[in-house]
């Protein structure tokens, strides 16, 4: 039965948004707690435990990697056996080896929760959103996407000063506890009792399926194969540009113990970190629409423009930095997120249109990854041994200018390049981005 052919009593709201409402929790829960709220525990781990700030931030670095070595693998589970079930154990695992730092003493342990929550959360974070969103909307689809991903900076922002509160009220060991727990309780019901891979499971049509979108309101993009002459340097270039974004955004972690690098308090470093929350939600919005008007190649200059203003700001205020300041630069600087997730997918489709799409976006994003997580460890080393941050800020500004290079030539290479002239609409071209996630 179709969404159309039931009763009109039960037809004034699509479930599609029960979804986009699950999608929410389940996004807030997942990247917005268990990673994002990541760096207000690190503060109070090293000071407990006289780690280097650079040590303790392998923990990311080694479970990004194993993330993304494991990523087919578990991706390929999803077509085989049900979301529910999936999801399910990867979100009891992941959220069980965040609770289980409460428990560690030494640093191999870890290392080895990493290694182990890199399996469990391979394909937890972000794409299973994607897919669910982009099967249940087949109107207002970048709305709805960009909407359940900002859900993360969002429960990001909430969670930090309460996960700082817990923390000066229970010690930082059980308030991991509760911080997991908390995640679970967002997580679990939704996944068994809201989320559904698919309409079809619940006799339903995806939203707008079943209209007819005006011409107006439908946004071609170009296909056909692109010729370029020198297409390893194409390749090249998308990379180190998609790198360039994806290393920027490694701060959300090291905020707080930048804040409390320049003498303030953990409540005023958890805020700090929610400034950056802040930046990542109205980026993911603000750009996405952006990206929509213009191009990628301009909201692209824009977004990592405003990251550069927001290192340089922090340069410049040094070790006496003012609290506003600061609060401000931070929530420049979260734009950055927002960036690391639009710059690589949109220029990969630009770049290498619908034919090329998902054979090069997924390279592209994998090696990005993979240099982004080198970053993490080495921002925090640069801390460990100069204890201070500038030395990162100016390393991160000079990675800004390599973008403006690098993008420049990637552009003019683009428009002399030779493309069959064809185009296809935005829902089509949506999909394949997805089905590449």
């Amino acid at each position: 039965m179709t969404f159309s052919q039931k009763p009109a009593a039960f037809r004034r709201i699509h479930p599609a948004w029960l979804i986009l409402i699950g999608c929410i929790l389940y996004q807030g829960g997942t990247t917005g707690i268990l990673n994002n709220c990541l760096g207000v525990f690190y503060t109070s781990i090293c000071a407990d435990l006289g780690f280097r700030n650079g040590d303790l931030s392998m923990y990311a670095t080694i479970r990004s990697i194993v993330m993304s070595l494991v990523m087919p693998f578990t991706m390929m589970l999803l077509k085989k056996y049900p979301l529910k079930l999936i999801l399910t154990i990867e979100m009891t695992g992941t959220a069980l080896l965040f609770a289980s730092m409460s428990l560690f003493h030494h640093l191999i342990w870890w290392y080895i929760s990493a290694a182990l929550m890199g399996v469990f959360a391979s394909s937890l974070f972000a794409v299973p959103v994607t897919l669910m969103i982009n099967n249940w909307f087949k109107k207002k689809n970048g709305f709805a996407v960009g909407l359940s991903l900002a859900a993360s900076g969002l429960f990001g922002a909430i969670m930090n000063p309460i996960c700082s509160k817990m923390i000066l009220a229970l010690g930082w060991r059980q308030a991991v506890v509760w911080t997991a727990v908390i995640a679970m309780v967002m997580v679990i019901p939704a996944i068994l009792f809201v989320l559904r891979l698919t309409p079809e499971e619940k006799g339903y049509t995806a939203y707008g399926a079943e209209e007819e979108i005006p011409g107006e309101l439908k946004k071609n993009v170009p296909s056909g194969t692109p010729s370029y002459k020198n297409p390893k340097l194409v390749l090249a270039l998308c990379i180190l540009i998609s790198s360039c974004a994806l290393w920027t955004c490694q701060y959300y972690s090291h905020m707080a113990r930048y804040a409390e690098s320049v003498g303030y308090d953990l409540t005023v470093s958890a805020l700090v970190t929610s400034c950056a929350m802040v930046g990542n939600i109205i980026g993911k919005v603000v750009l996405g629409a952006l990206a929509d008007k213009w191009n990628i190649w301009r909201t692209s200059r824009l977004a990592m423009g405003i990251v550069g203003a927001a290192f340089i700001i922090l340069i410049l205020g040094g070790q006496n930095i003012n609290q506003y300041v600061m609060y401000i630069a931070s929530c420049l600087s979260g734009v950055s997120m927002a960036a690391g997730v639009l710059i690589p997918n949109l220029l990969s489709l630009d770049v290498y249109k619908a034919a090329g799409y998902q054979e090069k976006y997924g390279l592209i994003t994998a090696i990005g990854t993979f240099i982004s997580a080198i970053g993490f460890a080495i921002i925090g080393y640069t801390f460990d041994f100069t204890g201070s941050y500038t030395l990162s800020f100016i390393i991160s500004t000079a990675t800004v200018v390599i973008f403006f290079v690098g993008i420049s030539v990637l552009q003019r290479i683009t428009k002399n390049a030779g493309v069959e002239d064809e185009t296809i609409g935005v829902e089509e071209a949506e999909l394949e981005a997805v089905e590449a996630e």
